[in-house]
């Protein structure tokens, strides 16, 4: 899947991406708190009820960071949020 930047009037995504039935929506932040996961989860709400033709059946939530919150791990585990560090993957991937 080829990964960019997806930037719509209203909406911003750091990581976008589609093959076949899968689309990838992620953001980047080089710190994450519990506000990082929980401000992934409304941009895929208002990415679904406003552009409903970007979303493909299945999905990977993404957040690509350096360091983060144990409760926000635990809070991304939770969602079905694959957390990935440069250095390795804290959280398992999960295809919804």
């Amino acid at each position: 899947i080829e990964l960019k930047q997806l930037i719509l009037p209203d909406l911003e995504i750091n990581i976008y991406g589609t093959a076949n039935d899968i689309c990838v929506v992620g953001e980047v932040s080089t710190r994450a708190g519990i506000r990082v996961i929980g401000n992934l989860k409304e941009k895929i709400a208002i990415l679904t009820k406003k552009y409903p033709q970007l979303i493909k059946p299945k999905m990977i939530k993404v957040l690509y960071t350096m360091w983060i919150t144990e409760d926000a791990l635990k809070y991304a585990e939770e969602e079905g949020v694959w957390v990935v560090k440069p250095s390795k993957e804290l959280t398992p991937l999960k295809i919804a």
